[in-house]
């Protein structure tokens, strides 16, 4: 999105054409996302780009915006600008003193987790601020003061989650549809899947990405089921992710019919595609994306009886 923008800077046909699109401007993502793997992001973005963005594509378009990620970088100049049309604004790897002149608040860490009194903080400093109401999500990343913090309109309205972790602390998010969880240093243990399962009921897409294994499979005795989950990304997940969410004593999955795996973790699990504990999740699928060439054994077919 930034280099789109960046390529409309004094090309008048193209920019009007953009300002008349409400559809294409309505989300604006502002940071410029490199990545080196799953687990390695670099967020950036020029200055002499942003400051000419921000001289001649906002001031007329900033009125249209609905919802709106910025970086740590990049915060102090967009925010200038006033949004009556926002109501969901992302901060994507920022750190307490960066935003501490707009959003007044205190990190307590404590085994991950995020002092709840900062998101009630936050929403408190929009109050006359002409957004009503607002909730907040805060995330910290790893152990230090580093983290995300997603700021939206109540009742919000929007359908995809990213970089959800284990600092979540919970909430109803029926509307979401599409979640993609990310964590570098933790693992996503059984009963943080129930949470989700539970606070974010409708939810189609899932994607994890998560390369540490899970420490209290002794805790895999609830059954979590997703009712309406049609797609489940695993490529980049530990194989304990595999194992809970294809075996069905573990996670129960009545509609998916999408799956992207890795062939090993596949092969591993499924005990090269004869374990029946789940054989049930792996015959609904309609469609399997393995990135890696394989041969496929002769009980493949059988045991993904759709494909």
């Amino acid at each position: 999105m930034v280099d789109v923008l960046y390529s409309l800077v004094d090309v008048n046909e193209r920019f009007d054409q953009l300002i008349l699109d409400h559809l294409y401007i309505r989300h604006l993502n502002m940071t410029t996302m490199t990545i080196k793997s799953a687990f390695d992001r670099i967020f950036s973005i020029d200055n002499q780009v942003l400051s000419r963005i921000c001289e001649n594509i906002f001031p007329r378009i900033h009125d249209q915006v609905n919802q709106l990620t910025i970086d740590s970088h990049s915060i102090d100049r967009l925010l200038t600008f006033n949004y009556p049309q926002l109501y969901s604004l992302s901060l994507v790897d920022f750190q307490e003193k960066n935003t501490s002149t707009i959003f007044k608040r205190s990190f307590q860490h404590k085994n991950i987790k995020t002092d709840l009194q900062s998101n009630e903080e936050i929403q408190r400093s929009f109050i006359g601020r002409q957004y009503g109401q607002v909730g907040s999500i805060v995330q910290t990343i790893g152990t230090n003061d580093v983290g995300t913090c997603h700021v939206y309109s109540l009742p919000y309205q929007f359908e995809n989650f990213i970089y959800l972790n284990n600092s979540f602390q919970g909430g109803k998010l029926d509307k979401v549809r599409c979640l993609m969880m990310l964590d570098l240093i933790y693992p996503f243990e059984h009963n943080f899947f129930q949470v989700i399962s539970q606070d974010f009921p409708f939810l189609k897409e899932l994607y994890i990405l998560n390369s540490q294994r899970q420490q209290n499979k002794q805790h895999w005795s609830t059954l979590i089921t997703f009712r309406h989950l049609i797609f489940l990304d695993l490529e980049v997940a530990h194989i304990d992710y595999v194992e809970q969410f294809l075996i069905d004593k573990n996670t129960h999955l009545p509609c998916l019919l999408n799956l992207i795996i890795g062939y090993e973790s596949l092969a591993i699990v499924t005990n090269n595609f004869t374990n029946d504990a789940a054989r049930l999740t792996c015959s609904k699928l309609k469609c399997l994306e393995i990135s890696e060439p394989f041969v496929p054994p002769e009980n493949f077919h059988q045991y993904f009886s759709l494909l």
